[in-house]
């Protein structure tokens, strides 16, 4: 009689943290596949706005001379819509606005990083009628700028070609590096190694700072929208940062969207592929015309071409480094 109700009192005293741990274990698992359907979900998003960005490309009129894939105007706005109608149908909320405008609240900035500069969308505050009001919209673009120890302002694109100002000429001029290299006299645009390490460490500056300043007023607002959860930049890796300004794209982020007892945080760049173009120098020897990689950085070009049927279409020979 002993051993059952010590077998009972076992029973009565186990159960609780049995079923604890089995509650546990189950909330774990619901976490680990709803995390596991959230990243799709950011990652479908990312790469379905980036595929959206050059959906209706047209060159743009400043780089019509330049005739490159890298130099056109992008569908920012059909890009983020793009971004948002993957989560809300991933989400199960296309008809309802009002967990859109919820979920959005956790989505403190999109960006899209363009071929000369960078623009975010994300929630702005307006006045109207004496009422603040809170609407997502699309910020201006900022080009992705650098001033030199001389004062001379550089406006850097993601491959060679760069804008530049001289303040003691008050001109400005713009082509790529080694064109510009070779009149200007400004000693970052004659070293190619240096012009690419102040061109990436800029872009991804300029692109960390407006995300920074982005997060940090979206706290603001989203405490007074209730949200006490704190949203902060995440620390993304170099490599990472370096592979992503090798294309137009978009980053998002989530931060503080429930999920169990916890949340979901995770961010994610997406990269659209169509700045892949190699360039080609074109140079005359000896009244006969050829056209080189853009990787033989010895060779001073009188032309530079985006593709080699480009070179040969102006009776260009290709030649090897």
């Amino acid at each position: 009689m002993k051993i059952t109700k010590l077998a009972i009192v076992f029973v009565l005293i186990a159960f609780p943290f049995t079923w604890l741990n089995r509650l546990h274990a189950s909330e774990q698992s619901y976490n680990l596949r709803t995390e596991t359907a959230y990243n799709s979900m950011l990652g479908t998003a990312v790469d379905d706005a980036a595929y959206a960005l050059h959906s209706k490309l047209k060159q743009s009129e400043q780089y019509s001379g330049y005739d490159s894939d890298k130099r056109y105007s992008l569908d920012v706005q059909l890009a983020v819509s793009t971004f948002f109608n993957t989560i809300f149908i991933n989400m199960n909320v296309v008809e309802d606005q009002v967990i859109q405008e919820s979920i959005k609240h956790y989505i403190p900035a999109v960006g899209v990083i363009g071929y000369d500069g960078f623009t975010l969308y994300t929630e702005e505050e307006y006045q109207a009628s004496g009422q603040s009001y809170y609407k997502h919209i699309m910020r201006t673009l900022k080009p992705y700028t650098h001033v030199d120890d001389k004062g001379n302002l550089l406006q850097f694109t993601l491959d060679d070609y760069v804008v530049v100002y001289n303040p003691s000429t008050k001109q400005w001029s713009r082509g790529y590096r080694q064109e510009l290299g070779d009149r200007i006299d400004i000693p970052l645009l004659r070293d190619a190694s240096l012009f690419d390490s102040v061109r990436r460490q800029t872009i991804i500056e300029h692109i960390q700072n407006d995300l920074a300043y982005a997060i940090n007023k979206h706290n603001e607002r989203a405490r007074r929208n209730g949200i006490s959860y704190t949203f902060t930049l995440p620390t993304i890796p170099d490599e990472e940062w370096q592979n992503s300004i090798n294309d137009v794209g978009v980053i998002a982020f989530i931060q503080g969207l429930p999920m169990g007892s916890g949340v979901y945080n995770n961010y994610a760049l997406g990269g659209s592929r169509i700045l892949k173009a190699s360039l080609y120098y074109g140079v005359t020897l000896n009244g006969i015309k050829y056209v080189y990689p853009g990787k033989c950085t010895s060779v001073n070009p009188e032309k530079v071409f985006s593709s080699q049927r480009e070179a040969a279409a102006e009776g260009y020979i290709l030649k090897r480094c």
